[in-house]
């Protein structure tokens, strides 16, 4: 869809970016998916014990999540004010 409006590799570096935010974006979400699958791994498949580890991995994916929200909306108002 993107190369039918002329955005590609070659064309310009903006249109280059494009794909490198898109790129990044979608490994960050790769990562989180994966550390919250440790998180609930560890929250609902070993025996309940509730220990500084566990509680630390839960509050980073947290936090992980939060940012990852935030920085997007901030994208999508940066691309929406660009164009």
């Amino acid at each position: 869809a993107m190369t039918e409006m002329g955005a590609t590799f070659t064309v310009n570096p903006s249109s280059s970016f494009i794909y490198v935010i898109s790129g990044l974006h979608a490994a960050h979400v790769l990562g989180g998916i994966a550390a919250l699958t440790v998180a609930l791994t560890h929250a609902y498949v070993l025996p309940y014990k509730p220990t500084l580890r566990r509680k630390q991995r839960f509050e980073l994916v947290v936090h992980y999540w939060h940012f990852v929200g935030i920085l997007w909306v901030y994208l999508m108002v940066f691309f929406m004010v660009q164009s």
